[in-house]
């Protein structure tokens, strides 16, 4: 009888198992693609929702996608440009302030902290601090909005400008 270690070649995608199965077909076996070591991001450990038994399993796409090259608009109370996880992954250029027009994206209140918390969840960086994000090489847009004062205008001016 042939051992584990010669039926399967750890280089090859799939290996047959001819007459494995009843009937003699042969039986392709996918073998898992090996994954990404975990981050060493302090939090990760922490972040439940992308592994785990009621996480997302994302560390097992990590290997072909990372967000690299993927634009996300945040329409929410603004993202801090200054916090250490999203220095580098907001595009200010793209970024405004919903309710007047102006170019910004930032947080305007002190309460508006909702923004920055949804954009780390998007695109934190893979640095080996904090958090890290399910598309950590995603490019953010921020789209400030007061949601205790928005209208359907604020809208309307937050997805065209992010269509541009």
């Amino acid at each position: 009888k042939q051992g584990l270690s010669t039926l399967f070649d750890k280089d090859a995608e799939t290996q047959s198992l001819g007459g494995a199965v009843s009937g003699g077909a042969p039986l392709d076996v996918a073998l898992a693609a090996p994954m990404l070591a975990p981050p060493d991001d302090t939090l990760f450990a922490e972040q439940w929702h992308l592994s785990g038994t009621w996480g997302i399993n994302v560390q097992s796409v990590w290997e072909d996608y990372t967000g690299a090259g993927v634009k996300v608009a945040v329409y929410d109370t603004g993202i801090d440009w200054s916090h250490p996880d999203l220095a580098g992954r907001v595009d200010r250029s793209r970024s405004i302030n919903a309710i007047t027009g102006a170019a910004g994206g930032l947080p305007v209140g002190s309460d508006d902290s909702h923004g920055t918390a949804v954009a780390g969840l998007i695109a934190a960086a893979r640095n080996g601090s904090g958090a890290v994000g399910v598309a950590y090489d995603a490019t953010l847009q921020s789209m400030y909005v007061n949601f205790g004062i928005a209208d359907p205008g604020d809208d309307a001016t937050a997805f065209n400008h992010a269509r541009q």
